[in-house]
């Protein structure tokens, strides 16, 4: 995925998400910073670290950071879980 093409994907998916036309929980929304949005935008769309690193041309340690702040606002203690399935199922 080009860069243009996973700005466009983050920023539709963003309006939408803001628009309250998806079911992510609005509370949640309020405590994810911009970054961390992105990033879980791009995590929801089944890309890997790297390619998220490369899209928003950050380092790779950058995203997983990211993914590590993610699951703790989400209150993901087991390591087990799936962060992208469980991002979907938020839209459930």
């Amino acid at each position: 995925m080009s860069k243009t093409a996973g700005a466009e994907l983050v920023q539709t998916n963003l309006n939408s998400l803001l628009s309250g036309e998806q079911g992510m929980n609005q509370k949640l929304l309020e405590v994810l910073t911009p970054s961390e949005m992105q990033v879980a935008e791009f995590i929801r769309s089944g890309m890997s670290s790297q390619e998220i690193a490369n899209n928003l041309n950050v380092a790779r340690k950058t995203v997983e950071n990211h993914r590590n702040s993610l699951r703790n606002k989400l209150g993901i203690k087991n390591r087990g879980v799936n962060l992208r399935n469980y991002l979907l199922s938020l839209e459930q």
